[in-house]
């Protein structure tokens, strides 16, 4: 075992390459011995932890031990700030074998004053963890394990296989600073893996306590034999993302998202990330955006496309939007190869936890050849409603009973006045419909401007049920009629000006 303890400053361990300098941590495993190497200020009586450490130019693996400790958190290489900073490490040009516990950890203390793991950069960097005989289930515990307490960390230009539960693990134990952390051209390969999960990118957060991870982003980065989970959030980016599974031997696959993004998630932003659920996986959606505790709030997802191969698992939808507010779908492309069941959604959009607003969905193109029951079904609650819904410049390629399924369980209607304009479900059955309810109560501004003279449609007559200002134009269909609001705000002042007598 290597230690860098106390204040330690300005030091490297550097090898000459990985074929010809090999670290092998062998022998019994007691008295605090459980990593190749360590950086931390440790026991010693100082004002604070080891800087401007580089390592560099080895390979490292765990040969044959004994007194293992029981939860196997022998690491290869750990940063461990719990009793004081360690700033400015540098980790690259490392081949990391066979592991039993982390490839690295980084470990900082508790809030309010949390010591941190600081400025550190690990890059060109390659695990393969499997394999060890006396791993728990035959991997490693984790790749890179961001456990707590970090700032300013960059992992780029990295290569990670081997581990049986996440290959990036960012879930933190506890409360505390997470926060500019960017992970940036790698591949996480988790088809070694013994969980769906390949990848998770969050923050802290319980009943009581949160600490978010904050300013930080995923770009460049591709994702295989997995999912990627996003966990509370805030001001945080994900930037061409390729995910993609092609496995169904991990039984938590079934009707778990390729992409999840739950929690307390704020400000982010989902761009150009693909995904692809392939024809070998169990059933479920491709993507969740839902509440845990906690609502996610002003969402954007930007372009990407979003294949499935197989059914979307038993909520019979592949996009699920719950609870999430202020949230905005623009530009991307769902793709349905897999013959969707009888009954099926292209989005579920359901307030199941607290009211939701400001669902905004913008070009969105979904191609299901051979048909859904509906592309966009809204769903409100007996006690939670859906407000300020726009779908706009959307398309359904493929048969379909309604473009969209406006519907309500209880008095809490869904959006009486949603915008549905300039889409193009020329192959379904109906524009949209409404269902239980909703029936009778919802009336979409095909034209016009929430708040100004609009084009409404629906189904009854509108003198005495629909509101407007004057001016506002109404079509009903079945039976085709033409109305037109001559004076007044409220529901009454319309006249017929054609169609069935």
């Amino acid at each position: 075992m290597i230690r860098f303890t106390g204040e330690k400053e300005g030091l490297e361990l550097c090898g000459q390459g990985a074929a010809a300098t090999r670290l092998v941590l062998v022998g019994p495993q007691s008295g605090g011995r459980t990593q190749i190497i360590l950086v931390s200020r440790g026991s010693a009586p100082v004002a604070r932890g080891p800087r401007r450490i580089t390592l560099s130019g080895f390979s490292t693996a765990h040969g044959e031990m004994s007194n293992l400790d029981p939860e196997l958190v022998h690491n290869h290489i750990e940063l461990d700030a719990t009793a004081g900073d360690v700033t400015d490490v540098e980790i690259h040009d490392i081949y990391f074998g066979a592991c039993l516990g982390d490839g690295i950890r980084l470990s900082g203390g508790l809030q309010p004053v949390p010591t941190l793991v600081r400025n550190t950069r690990i890059h060109h960097v390659t695990m393969r963890l499997g394999g060890h005989p006396q791993a728990m289930r035959g991997g490693a515990r984790a790749g890179v394990s961001f456990q707590k307490g970090v700032r300013d960390v960059m992992l780029s230009d990295f290569f990670l296989i081997g581990a049986r539960n996440s290959c990036l693990d960012m879930e933190p134990t506890s409360p505390s600073v997470m926060e500019n952390i960017t992970v940036t051209n790698g591949t996480i390969d988790n088809t070694e893996g013994k969980t769906w999960v390949a990848a998770s990118f969050g923050g802290f957060e319980d009943a009581t306590r949160e600490a978010r991870l904050s300013n930080s982003r995923m770009v460049n980065v591709r994702i295989r034999g997995g999912a990627l989970y996003v966990l509370s959030t805030r001001g945080t980016t994900l930037d061409n993302i390729e995910i993609d599974a092609n496995r169904g031997d991990t039984a938590d696959a079934l009707d778990a998202p390729l992409l999840l993004v739950k929690r307390a998630n704020e400000d982010l932003t989902v761009r150009n990330v693909s995904l692809l659920r392939d024809s070998a996986c169990l059933p479920g959606p491709l993507a969740l955006i839902s509440h845990h505790g906690t609502s996610p709030r002003r969402i954007n997802v930007e372009g990407g496309t979003w294949t499935t191969r197989v059914g979307p698992g038993t909520q019979l939808s592949y996009v699920d939007l719950l609870s999430a507010d202020r949230i905005r779908i623009r530009g991307t492309r769902i793709r349905i190869e897999d013959a969707p069941a009888a009954t099926s959604y292209g989005f579920r959009i359901v307030p199941s936890l607290q009211d939701m607003a400001g669902v905004h969905l913008d070009g969105v193109a979904i191609e299901s050849p051979d048909g859904l029951t509906a592309g966009f079904w809204f769903a409100a609650t007996t006690a939670r409603r859906i407000a300020n819904i726009m779908v706009t410049g959307c398309s359904l390629a493929g048969a379909a009973t309604s473009g969209i399924l406006f519907d309500a369980t209880g008095s809490p209607p869904v959006d009486r006045h949603p915008v549905v304009q300039g889409n193009d479900f020329a192959t379904c059955a109906e524009l949209w419909s409404a269902a239980r309810t909703a029936v009778n109560n919802v009336f979409p501004i095909i034209g016009g401007n929430r708040g100004g003279r609009v084009t409404l449609s629906g189904t009854p007559a509108p003198e005495g049920v629909v509101a407007a200002i004057q001016g506002s134009q109404y079509v009903r269909h079945n039976p085709a009629e033409l109305w037109f609001k001559v004076t007044g705000t409220a529901a009454t002042g319309w006249v017929k000006l054609g169609g069935a007598p």
